[in-house]
């Protein structure tokens, strides 16, 4: 378990729940479908012939939100803002 915070208020992280969380409607193939939807690849990216894969992580809260969205593995400043976007609009989680 890790924490998260800003001093004042600190919140325990689980990296490993009894029941992970899941995408709602579907689980992985409706997040996938999500990600197809939504995805704009950059115009300057396309034009330029820029191509890879973007690995993020990020946090679903008690709530179901999104939160501390962090780029793993970077491509492109365009594609990796591409990527946080998208994993930003994402609906609520059904939280594990």
């Amino acid at each position: 378990m890790s924490w998260i915070g800003n001093g004042k208020i600190r919140l325990p992280v689980f990296e490993v729940v009894e029941t992970m969380p899941e995408f709602p409607n579907g689980g992985m193939g409706a997040m996938m479908e999500f990600l197809s939807k939504n995805i704009r690849y950059p115009v300057n990216a396309q034009k330029n012939g820029t191509q890879g894969r973007v690995t993020v992580q990020f946090i679903v809260n008690t709530d179901g939100s999104i939160s501390n969205i962090g780029i793993l593995r970077e491509v492109d400043p365009e594609l990796d803002g591409e990527a946080v976007r998208v994993i930003s609009a994402m609906p609520k989680w059904k939280p594990g």
